[in-house]
């Protein structure tokens, strides 16, 4: 089984699975926006004044000239626009660096929304650099990134801090990625040097303003879920696969799945990989422009990278975009043995 990890030391899995957009820091005027009247909700990104989309929402998130811009291509976020995040949370122990033993899950993972991570995107430096600040209080985090000229959607810096966007990647979204919102990876070494790392998953964007949600219908989604899956014994895998969901917006219910689900690829490779993973269902009901579901396992193949039979958990996530055009969040199971599972997902409208 493969332990996620730098130079094959054991990976610390943190308490965090952020939220965002991870953009270009050059200014651009709006791109693919509808201007509308937002009405007063609230939700996960966001300009000054509100964390309910992109632009300059007033204090109650809402502004007469709102439109939401777009993620993809990354330039078309604004310097200045600062995102709240979603998160997802554990807490593990790792044992001393270099002893072979594997991570210990003390508790979680806990699957919230969080209004104190935020992502900004910062101007260019002089050589043309995109640049972002990413932020989370409660775990110590104020980082500065650069975007990797070599690989769009994926930032770092000179410690080993990156982050990485998987709603961009043509190999899991072949349509083009997500428009309106973004979900991902971030990874930060523990110490200066260190090989152990805190990793997260994330999910955020322009959301959908809760007086533009639809009231009325239905609608059906999909794209695709990351992830990482960590055994009782410590040892970690990554893992990738479908996201679907259909929604009733009448009654503010949803159901949904992550289907395909496989081991043993790169969490950022194509849906390619072979070794079975858990299939997964989630079920939960919409307020304003956010979700909440439970989630529970529907197989447990017969192999040591998955998670019992008996995994359950929960997802959250919201939508983006004008008239809930995208949907993204978190996830995290636990099963009876100590083995969890947690990542992200994004999925747009069919």
């Amino acid at each position: 089984m493969q332990r996620i990890d730098n130079n094959g030391s054991v990976l610390k899995l943190s308490l965090l699975a952020l939220a965002i957009v991870a953009m270009a820091g050059c200014s651009s005027n709006d791109s693919s926006s509808q201007p509308l009247n937002p009405g007063d909700g609230s939700g996960s990104g966001g300009g000054e004044g509100g964390n309910d989309g992109g632009g300059d929402p007033g204090p109650d998130g809402g502004d007469q000239d709102f439109t939401y811009r777009t993620v993809n291509p990354a330039n078309a976020i604004p310097s200045g626009e600062s995102f709240s995040l979603d998160t997802t949370t554990i807490k593990p122990t790792v044992p001393n660096e270099g002893s072979g033993e594997g991570i210990i899950i003390n508790a979680g993972p806990t699957v919230s929304v969080s209004a104190k991570a935020l992502i900004t995107v910062l101007d260019d430096t002089a050589d043309g650099n995109a640049r972002l600040r990413l932020q989370d209080p409660d775990n110590g985090l104020d980082l500065q990134l650069l975007e990797d000229s070599s690989d769009p959607g994926l930032y770092t810096n000179s410690d080993g801090a990156e982050i990485e966007l998987f709603s961009q990647d043509s190999s899991i979204f072949p349509s083009g990625g997500l428009s309106y919102a973004a979900y991902g990876f971030w990874s930060v070494p523990v110490a200066s040097g260190s090989s152990d790392l805190d990793v997260g998953f994330f999910a955020g964007g322009y959301a959908t303003q809760n007086g533009d949600m639809p009231t009325t219908g239905t609608a059906s989604f999909a794209g695709a879920a990351n992830g990482f899956s960590i055994a009782s014994d410590g040892s970690s895998v990554d893992v990738i696969g479908n996201a679907s969901m259909s929604v009733d917006f009448a009654a503010a219910t949803l159901t949904g799945a992550m289907t395909n689900m496989t081991s043993g690829a790169d969490i950022d490779g194509a849906l390619n990989s072979t070794t079975p993973w858990n299939d997964v269902r989630f079920s939960g009901t919409l307020t304003d422009n956010a979700f909440t579901a439970g989630a529970e396992v529907t197989s447990s193949p017969n192999n040591a990278a998955t998670l019992g039979a008996d995994a359950s958990g929960s997802l959250n996530g919201r939508f983006y975009g004008p008239q809930a055009a995208e949907a993204a969040g978190t996830w995290g199971l636990r099963d009876s043995g100590g083995g969890i599972a947690f990542g992200g997902f994004g999925v747009k409208k069919d």
